[in-house]
């Protein structure tokens, strides 16, 4: 947040996106579950899916107003994603947004990204109402919640000052699931190292109430099921699980993030936190079970410029993962990452990233596929011409855990490059394409290559 600013009478955005995407063998990431099903069916567990291809677009317009000097009022609405009902599995009529019909989403109040109100000093600031919120540079949440931050200048270091931040939000975007009253806070400290560089530790915690963290685990549990090859408490969780079974917890984060200019022309920065917290499951019949959850994460990336137009880049991250919990065993444990609201774009198809990173609704993750973690790193370069640009990535993605006994056996997810390029055909519209490729490893039962084709038209106007 800035402070002090002189004041801007109103400052507007609006914009226009058509996305065209085209998925090839796209394998399934995750263990559906029947409870009326004696068994979890696997058959198409972490096998390529269905070939598809569908048009989808986008419409966004925001405000900033500031009456007068030390107030800003703030607005931004945001559709997502709105795309044929027939392209989501199971099946919607109509137009949808964020995986509902289009008017639902709408009176959810999904649309409504940002609607806050500033007050601001010279060194001080308060927002109150629906805005974005960023944690461990997304390692833990990016994302908008609902309720108040604040922002002080503590003292002068070389000139910069030492500023502390703390969020504390309602989580989710939706009426519904502010109604359940999830909850995050965190604070920020961020000490200038330089002009340009810092260095910011942070806590953070997350309190789930509404059943997030029940979505993230029911596909561990089924998995747990499948090789247990029959635990009597995971069949009762599992035939519950979408109806009776609660799952809530609180996870506390510790970390840090900087950012630091080793040498001319070469930019670093860096992210890690470890967590920890409980699982509490219930079921209406029987004793409430506690699962500890233990975890971390990092990540890592160095950028170097060659002349004006070249940028040579490296990623590297890693975020903690486990085989499904055991919950028969006398205290069970988890050590897989676990984060509310987390913003993982390092690649288009494995991960959210890429140019369909804005349509996606963050939500509670476990890292990896089924939360068996991931380890990642590859090179990044990129070019950038005065209307057109280009960027390669190849990064190779490894599990923590080994997959499960319905999947390859092995702990390599496999290697997936991404090739994007945009062109700015004018000051009001920029035409791109993304083309993910993933060639899996010995974590997937099958070889198959996933495809993932993108081409997006952007029309914004700024004033």
């Amino acid at each position: 947040m800035a402070h002090g600013d002189p004041a801007v009478p109103l400052a507007f955005e609006t914009g226009v996106t058509t996305l065209g995407t085209l998925v090839l063998d796209n394998p399934n990431m995750t263990l559906p579950f029947n409870p009326d099903m004696t068994v979890p069916n696997d058959e198409q567990v972490l096998r390529p899916g269905a070939r598809e291809a569908y048009p989808s677009t986008a419409l966004r317009a925001g405000a900033e107003v500031q009456p007068r000097r030390g107030l800003s009022l703030r607005g931004l609405l945001d559709t997502g994603e709105i795309r044929p009902g027939s392209s989501l599995d199971p099946e919607v009529d109509g137009p949808t947004s964020y995986g509902l019909p289009l008017g639902e989403a709408a009176t959810e109040g999904l649309f409504v990204r940002e609607a806050a109100v500033a007050f601001y000093g010279r060194r001080w600031g308060v927002d109150l109402g629906r805005f974005d919120v960023g944690v461990g540079e997304g390692l833990i949440y990016n994302d908008f919640g609902t309720g108040g931050s604040v922002s002080l200048d503590l003292a002068r270091v070389d000139g910069d000052a030492l500023r502390l931040d703390v969020d504390g939000v309602l989580v989710g975007r939706s009426f519904s699931e502010l109604r359940g009253r999830s909850s995050f806070w965190a604070a920020r400290l961020e000490l200038p190292l330089s002009r340009f560089e810092h260095l910011s530790p942070f806590v953070a915690y997350y309190a789930d109430r509404d059943g997030a963290l029940r979505d993230v685990m029911v596909s561990a549990l089924a998995e747990s099921y499948t090789n247990d090859n029959g635990s009597e408490l995971a069949l009762d969780l599992l035939h519950n699980a979408a109806g009776q079974l609660s799952i809530h917890g609180d996870l506390l984060y510790l970390g840090a993030d900087t950012l630091v200019l080793p040498i001319d022309g070469m930019s670093l920065r860096a992210t890690g936190a470890v967590q920890a917290g409980r699982l509490r499951l219930a079921l209406p019949d029987r004793s409430e079970d506690t699962l500890r959850v233990r975890g971390a994460g990092a990540q890592v990336e160095a950028h170097y410029g060659i002349g004006s137009r070249w940028d040579l880049g490296a990623l590297g991250f890693g975020l903690s993962g486990d085989r499904a919990p055991q919950l028969d065993r006398e205290d069970p444990r988890y050590a897989a990452f676990i984060a509310p609201a987390p913003l993982w774009a390092w690649t288009g198809l494995f991960f959210n990233g890429g140019l369909g990173q804005g349509f996606y609704p963050s939500r509670a993750s476990a890292a990896g596929v089924n939360g068996h973690g991931v380890l990642g790193a590859g090179p990044v370069v990129s070019w950038q011409g005065d209307r057109p640009s280009v960027e390669m990535r190849a990064i190779w993605l490894r599990a923590v855990a080994d997959s499960p006994a319905f999947g390859g056996g092995g702990a390599t997810y496999g290697v997936e490059v991404d090739l994007r390029n945009d062109w700015r055909l004018s000051d009001w519209a920029t035409l791109a394409g993304e083309l993910d490729m993933l060639f899996p490893g010995s974590y997937f039962p099958e070889d198959d290559v996933a495809l993932q084709f993108i081409l997006l038209l952007d029309l914004h106007h700024e004033g």
